[in-house]
């Protein structure tokens, strides 16, 4: 984990340096699994994020960085093949880091509606928890690589901050380990976050001229 967040610092620190705009945004929302392999597959399974984003660029486009883990997790009940009888529960709890890139369709990103637009990559740190008697209580995936896309609105309210409403869309694969199965954990994900939007430079004396816009 060290070495991916010198890697997204070493990236997002001299677009920081020479940045127009800095942007912060808080969110939650729901998610809703759509995993692909049984007993997975045919119950999708809602959750809630929580997580944060910073980013720093030009006007209209941004790089930053994203952390966001579950406030509640997907679990699905065990049943055995034969008899259909309840074994137990399987859980999934993960916390995800990476990089995106950000635009947002406007003449002035900073305090007007726009349509925004985002995609991103990082790293997956699952653990599966399980109640099934005999199987082990905690397991973790190796961590992995994952991507993700998304696109919404963004509404002024006061000045520099905005609410965001986004649709995401997150895509990885799980290896197989020793003790786990290879597993599909994609998930959908609509989300409602609070963003503050700050401008620098040249840029902010054209902001300046919107009064309280």
């Amino acid at each position: 984990m060290s070495k991916i967040l010198i890697i997204i610092t070493v990236v997002i620190t001299p677009v920081a340096l020479s940045a127009q705009q800095f942007y912060l945004e808080a969110f939650t929302g729901r998610n809703l699994s759509n995993f692909s392999e049984d007993p997975y597959q045919n119950n999708n399974n809602s959750f809630t994020p929580i997580g944060g984003r910073f980013a720093a660029g030009a006007d209209h486009f941004q790089i930053g960085a994203e952390y966001n883990q579950s406030l509640t997790n997907p679990n699905w009940s065990i049943k055995d093949d034969t008899t259909d009888d309840l074994l137990g529960r399987h859980e999934f709890s993960t916390v995800y880091y990476g990089a995106f890139f950000r635009t947002k369709i406007c003449k002035y990103p900073a305090r007007r509606f726009g349509l925004t637009l985002m995609a991103g990559a990082g790293y997956f740190d699952t653990e599966r928890k399980s109640t099934v008697p005999g199987e082990t209580p905690s397991l973790n995936y190796d961590n992995s690589l994952g991507y993700n896309g998304g696109i919404g609105v963004s509404i002024p309210t006061v000045r520099g901050l905005m609410i965001e409403l986004a649709y995401h869309y997150y895509y990885v694969v799980y290896e197989k380990t020793a003790s786990l199965p290879q597993l599909n954990g994609h998930f959908h994900s609509l989300q409602l976050g609070l963003s503050l939007n700050l401008v620098f430079g040249k840029r902010a004396t054209k902001y300046s001229q919107l009064g309280k816009g």
